[in-house]
């Protein structure tokens, strides 16, 4: 179970993950949520609509690990 954020934080958000892939062959870079850096949601997605056949780079990243 995680701690529950304190009521006088200045934002509610609790467990700010980042999650970024990247395309090796051609360096494209897909956001979560279409958003780099989002500090809005914890709920990180990646939708390619046409993936290419190759090899991707997946980084999860977090400004403060809890």
């Amino acid at each position: 179970m995680y701690p529950a954020n304190s009521i006088i934080s200045s934002k509610l958000l609790l467990h700010d993950i980042d999650l970024q892939i990247i395309q090796l062959s051609t360096n494209n870079k897909y956001y979560g949520n279409n958003n780099p850096g989002d500090d809005i949601n914890n709920v990180e997605q990646v939708v390619i609509s046409t993936p290419s056949v190759g090899e991707y780079t997946v980084i999860l990243s977090s400004k403060v690990f809890t």
